[in-house]
């Protein structure tokens, strides 16, 4: 197997080490990004119970702001809130 990768030449070399740095960054994505850090197990059903409570607070904003991705993407819709008025 080393003769064919010596054989290759030069940009063999470059390949291999990209491929070991692209295997690595995936390892590292996959433990750090876990799934429950990104989207929390039932934060829609608890953001949609709390806005039907009380309503859009400065206060639901900012924890879901600070509770993980997807809690930062509905923050960022609920800033953005505005309630309807009748027709």
């Amino acid at each position: 197997m080393f003769a064919i990768i010596e054989a290759a030449g030069w940009p063999i070399w470059f390949l291999l080490v990209a491929s070991v740095i692209a295997v690595a960054l995936i390892i590292e994505r996959t433990i750090v990004l876990r799934r429950d850090k990104i989207v929390p197990r039932g934060l829609l059903d608890r953001v949609v119970d709390a806005y039907r409570k009380q309503g859009v607070t400065a206060q639901l904003i900012e924890n879901l702001y600070r509770d993980s991705a997807l809690g930062r993407v509905l923050a960022a819709g609920l800033r953005n809130h505005k309630p309807r008025r009748g027709r």
